[in-house]
């Protein structure tokens, strides 16, 4: 009897090894995809404690040259950050002023950003910043 050679792979040996290199290249790209998807969250925390600390600095200059005081209460600020300014933040302000002597105040300044997190839908993001100034007149 002759032996007849089949040259060629069958079909269960192809299937397998489309499987395979299929659940090779999904971890692959899962992989790829998760440090991607932190950098861009690291790059806009970045941005907004940029404008957290200029709003803040800005705050801080205002209550130093005020007069009466900067005005008490909570107020907001919007505004866009991101790589193409598409995502909304809204900046956030409370100061609390007490007089400490005739010539003087001391004024608690709390400022911070919040935004809607891209990644994780409804669910905010936030970063605070806290100061206190004494004012001197």
């Amino acid at each position: 009897m002759k032996k007849i050679y089949h040259q060629g792979f069958s079909l269960i040996e192809i299937m397998v090894g489309s499987i395979v290199i299929l659940l090779a290249s999904s971890f692959l790209l899962y992989g790829i995809s998760q440090p991607v998807q932190s950098s861009i969250d690291i790059r806009l925390k970045q941005e907004a404690l940029e404008e957290l600390i200029k709003f803040t600095n800005e705050q801080k200059s205002l209550v130093s040259i005020s007069e009466e005081g900067s005005t008490q209460g909570i107020e907001t600020r919007n505004i866009n950050i991101g790589s193409n300014n598409h995502i909304d933040a809204t900046l956030f302000l409370d100061i609390t002023c007490n007089y400490t002597g005739q010539y003087s105040k001391y004024c608690n300044i709390k400022t911070w950003i919040e935004w809607n997190n891209p990644q994780y839908q409804g669910e905010h993001d936030r970063l605070d910043f806290e100061v206190n100034q004494m004012v001197i007149n």
